[in-house]
């Protein structure tokens, strides 16, 4: 991976697209072996998880489940979930489940 990559997803650094253009070129190809990049797995797991968090909370609270002040916060997990989704059926699917965990996880702390 070549160092700095951890720093890539540390909070407030750059863009999610500046995060993709860095780590993609390292990225295995399909059908590759990809535990050398589990923690970028990991990583843009948990990264999709949080930005899935703030619409979640949203719709729970507000219940502005179509809120616009999101669309980054998609875009941006769309562009972390091209790092490890090889088609567009496979990013829709892996965002439906990010979305799903933060809200499970929410509801964990009482938010119904």
């Amino acid at each position: 991976m070549g160092e700095g990559h951890e720093e890539a997803f540390a909070e407030g650094r750059g863009d999610a697209s500046d995060v993709r253009d860095a780590i993609a070129p390292v990225m295995p190809k399909p059908g590759e072996d990809i535990s050398s990049v589990s923690d970028v797995f990991a990583n843009v797991y948990r990264h999709c998880i949080e930005l899935a968090a703030g619409r979640a909370a949203e719709c729970i609270l507000l219940g502005d489940c179509d809120s616009r002040s999101a669309v980054d916060d998609v875009r941006q997990a769309r562009e972390l979930a091209l790092l490890i989704c090889k088609s567009e059926d496979a990013v829709e699917s892996f965002i439906a489940h990010c979305d799903i965990a933060a809200r499970d996880l929410l509801m964990s702390y009482g938010m119904s």
